[in-house]
């Protein structure tokens, strides 16, 4: 499966969290003005369920009821998009920011097309590129073992494969397609039970046998 250039892969990022990036700037809009100077809020309040519900009338409160408007599914999924555009490394959203830049600036037609080849992956790609430009070109060869994570060990997978260089996750996609799906919960379990130094090695050695 050829893997999607880094240009590329960026500005797929971009349009698949465009929708989202446009409403959570306005929410964190309207909470920053609002918080104490020198400050930026973590998350918008109408993503957060643990803050308070804002004053009536401010700009928090507004943007709150446009938030409550949203069918539920919309705001699980932008609920998703913001946690993912959080987990990403500094790099990778200062990559996105000169991405997203890009795509404003093509014309019209250009945007299109971009969309265009979006929309026309499969629903899995899709996901895929929350997880920023790096994972989400490798991620359809991952899907195999990290499609469908227990909740218990998503946050420590996703840290795993972040961690792993270019050469290690390669072997673990090889490995990924090479595993039969009765064996993969526990290939998965060894691999995160392997000191984060040597999974490098660890794979290598598993894709040679």
């Amino acid at each position: 499966m050829r893997r999607v250039d880094a240009r590329l892969g960026a500005l797929l990022c971009v349009i698949a969290g465009s929708v989202a990036a446009l409403m959570l700037s306005s929410m964190v809009g309207a909470q920053s003005s609002s918080a104490p100077s020198g400050t930026v809020p973590a998350m918008p309040a109408a993503l957060d369920e643990s803050t308070p519900a804002p004053a009536a009338g401010t700009g928090v409160a507004q943007s709150d009821g446009a938030w409550s408007a949203l069918p539920l599914a919309e705001r699980e999924d932008l609920r998703a998009r913001y946690r993912a555009w959080q987990q990403l490394s500094a790099s990778e959203r200062s990559q996105l920011a000169e991405a997203a830049n890009e795509v404003a600036a093509l014309p019209t037609e250009e945007q299109m097309a971009l969309r265009t080849q979006f929309q026309m992956q499969d629903q899995m790609h899709k996901r895929g590129w929350r997880l920023g430009p790096t994972l989400g070109a490798d991620y359809p060869r991952l899907h195999a073992l990290f499609g469908y994570v227990p909740a218990a060990q998503r946050e420590a997978c996703l840290t795993l494969l972040r961690q792993l260089g270019p050469e290690a996750r390669d072997d673990l996609a090889v490995l990924a397609q090479r595993i039969p799906p009765q064996q993969r919960d526990a290939f998965r379990t060894e691999l995160l039970q392997v000191a984060p130094a040597n999974r490098a090695a660890w794979l290598q050695q598993r894709r040679q046998q």
